[in-house]
C-alpha cells in the first residue's frame, strides 16, 4: 500500500473503505498541486463548466510493468511520444469554443505524474491549481480531476462481493466555487466502470456493484447533510460507464433500479419515496441519440464509435439538487466535435502509439452549470 501527497490546504487523503464487510486497500494519491490554496479574495462565479473525457490509455514514457503491450519501450513507446500526446491534449483544450473547463475529469491516466505534468506544463495557463488522482493497486490506469476551484474533500471508494472487487475505485470529490461566502459546493463522483470485454455475466456483475456503490455513497451524503441540518448538495456522476443510456433505462441491481430518467420534472421527487437515488440524463433530450440518422441533427449520436455504430457510454448524471433553484442549476451539455476531436468522417480518432496519429477513441462531454442568484433577506 502506497501513499504520496502534495496536499497544501484541502482535506483530501488516502482512504480505505469498508463496504459489504470487506476492507479494500486502494492506491490513492491525494494530489493537490502546490498552488492549491484558495485565493481569499475570489468572487463567486456566475457559471461553472465541467468536462469529462476518456483520453484513451495515457501512459507516461517509462516502463513500470503494468503498461499495455503497445506502450512499452520494446514496442517503440518513449518519452518523446508521451510528451507529444500531452502537447496534443493541451492544444485540444485551447480549441474548446467555450474555453477550457473549470474542472476537467480524465479517464485512463497511468499515474499521478501524468495529471501533475498536465497541470504544471501543458495546461498551466488555464489555472488548474488543484487535482485528485485515484488508482487501485495492480491496475494499469486510473482516473483524475483538475480544478480551478478548491477541492475541499476527496476520497476513493470500492466495493467487494464474493472476494472480487470492482476493478476501479469511484472517487468522491467536493469542489467549492462559492467565493468568499463559501458553501457553493458540488460533489463529483468520478467513474470508470468495467468494460464489456471478457465474460458478459462477469463484466455486468462489476458494473452492477459499481452502481450499488454509487447508490450507497449518494445515500450516505444525503443522510449526513440531513443530520447536519443542511440542504441537499448537488451530486454529479461523471466518466465512462461502459453502458449506453438505453441499458441504464433497463438497469436493475439486486432487484432495485439504478433510477435514470430523461424527464426533468421527475427530478423533484423525494428520495424517501424511492428505493434508491434518481439521476437525470441529457442523452436523448439535450444530447443526440438518433443512431439511425445522426446527420439529421448534425451532432454525434454518442461519445464512442465502435464497430460502425455510435454508443452513449460516457455520461453526466445529475441529482435532483441541480434542479431545486438553490445554488447551481443545470445550464447545458454538449459533445465536443470537429477537429481535433473528430476526423473528416465525424467520428473519434483513436490514438495510434506507433504513428502518433489521433487523439482518443472517446469524445469529451462539456457541461455548463448556472449559478442561482442568492435571494436577499
Amino acid at each position: 500500500m502506497q501513499k504520496r501527497s502534495l496536499l497544501k490546504c484541502a482535506g483530501a487523503g488516502f482512504v480505505s473503505v469498508v463496504l459489504n464487510g470487506r476492507l479494500l486497500s486502494l492506491y490513492v494519491l491525494a494530489l493537490v498541486l502546490p498552488l492549491a490554496c484558495a485565493d481569499a479574495t475570489r468572487s463567486a462565479p456566475k457559471s461553472l463548466s465541467v468536462l469529462t473525457w476518456n483520453v484513451e490509455a495515457l501512459f507516461d514514457g517509462h516502463d513500470d510493468g503494468n503498461e499495455y503491450a503497445e506502450y512499452r519501450a520494446a514496442q517503440g513507446w518513449n518519452e518523446e511520444k508521451y510528451r507529444a500526446r500531452l502537447t496534443a491534449i493541451g492544444k485540444a483544450f485551447g480549441r474548446i469554443e467555450e474555453g477550457p473547463p473549470d474542472a476537467a475529469v480524465f479517464i485512463e491516466l497511468e499515474n499521478e505524474s501524468v495529471l501533475n505534468l498536465l497541470a504544471e506544463e501543458y495546461l498551466s495557463k488555464y489555472g488548474y491549481r488543484q487535482g485528485y488522482f485515484a488508482k487501485k493497486d495492480g491496475q494499469s490506469l486510473g482516473t483524475g480531476i483538475l480544478s480551478r476551484y478548491p477541492i475541499t474533500k476527496a476520497a476513493s471508494h470500492s466495493y467487494s462481493r464474493d472476494e472480487k472487487a470492482i476493478p476501479r475505485p469511484i472517487s468522491e470529490v467536493w469542489i467549492d466555487s462559492g467565493g468568499n461566502s463559501g458553501g457553493e459546493e458540488i460533489v463529483i463522483l468520478i467513474c470508470h466502470w468495467k468494460s464489456k470485454l471478457g465474460k458478459p455475466e462477469e463484466s455486468q456483475a462489476f458494473r452492477d456493484d459499481a452502481a450499488l456503490l454509487i447508490r450507497r455513497i449518494s445515500e450516505d451524503i444525503r443522510a449526513e447533510r440531513e443530520a447536519a441540518g443542511k440542504t441537499a448538495v448537488p451530486i454529479l456522476l461523471a466518466g465512462d460507464f461502459n453502458q449506453t443510456i438505453e441499458e441504464f433505462e433497463e438497469f436493475f441491481v439486486d432487484g432495485i433500479p439504478f433510477a435514470v430518467t430523461r424527464s426533468r420534472e421527475r427530478m423533484r421527487e423525494d428520495f424517501a419515496e424511492r428505493d434508491g437515488p434518481l439521476f437525470w440524463t441529457p442523452w436523448g433530450t439535450e444530447l443526440n441519440t438518433n443512431r439511425e440518422n445522426p446527420a439529421a441533427t448534425e451532432e454525434p449520436a454518442g461519445s464512442y464509435y465502435y464497430r460502425g455504430a455510435w454508443e452513449s457510454i460516457d455520461h453526466f448524471f445529475f441529482s435532483g439538487a441541480f434542479f431545486d433553484g438553490m445554488a447551481w442549476d443545470y445550464g447545458g451539455v454538449k459533445v465536443l466535435k470537429g477537429a481535433p476531436w473528430t476526423g473528416n468522417n465525424g467520428t473519434p480518432q483513436s490514438y495510434n502509439p506507433k504513428t502518433g496519429d489521433g487523439l482518443s477513441d472517446h469524445l469529451p462531454l462539456l457541461l455548463t452549470l448556472k449559478a442561482v442568484p442568492k435571494r436577499r433577506l
